[in-house]
C-alpha cells in the first residue's frame, strides 16, 4: 500500500486574508531569528535581492546598504574561506541546487 501524499503547499486552498496573515508571520520569524537571513542571485553580477535586518547587529551594515553593493558579501570573507566559498557558489549555480549558509549571532 503506497504512503499516503501531503498536497504541496502551493496546492492549499487560501483565502487572501490567510495568506497575508501566513505572509506577515513568515516575515516575523525572518525578522527575529538570531541570524542573518538573505536571498540573492548568484554569481559576480548577482544581486541581494533581500538581507534580513540582523545584517547591521552582526556585521554592522544595514540591510539597504548590503543589498546595494553587490561586492559586500565577498569583501566579508575570509581569505582563508574565500576559494571554498567560492567553489561552493559556482557548483550550487552549475548544478541548480540551493546555496545555503548559517550565521548566527
Amino acid at each position: 500500500m503506497p504512503a499516503p501524499t501531503r498536497p504541496r503547499t502551493a496546492d492549499l486552498p487560501f483565502s487572501e486574508e490567510g495568506s497575508e496573515q501566513m505572509l506577515a508571520s513568515y516575515r516575523s520569524l525572518i525578522e527575529n531569528i538570531p541570524g542573518i537571513v538573505y536571498t540573492a542571485e548568484l554569481g559576480a553580477a548577482g544581486r541581494w535581492l533581500y538581507v534580513s535586518p540582523q545584517v547591521e547587529a552582526i556585521l554592522g551594515w544595514s540591510a539597504e546598504e548590503w543589498c546595494s553593493d553587490a561586492s559586500m558579501w565577498f569583501s566579508q570573507l575570509h581569505p582563508e574561506d574565500r576559494d571554498r566559498a567560492l567553489a561552493d557558489e559556482y557548483n550550487s549555480r552549475m548544478s541548480g541546487e540551493q546555496l545555503t549558509s548559517a550565521t548566527a549571532a
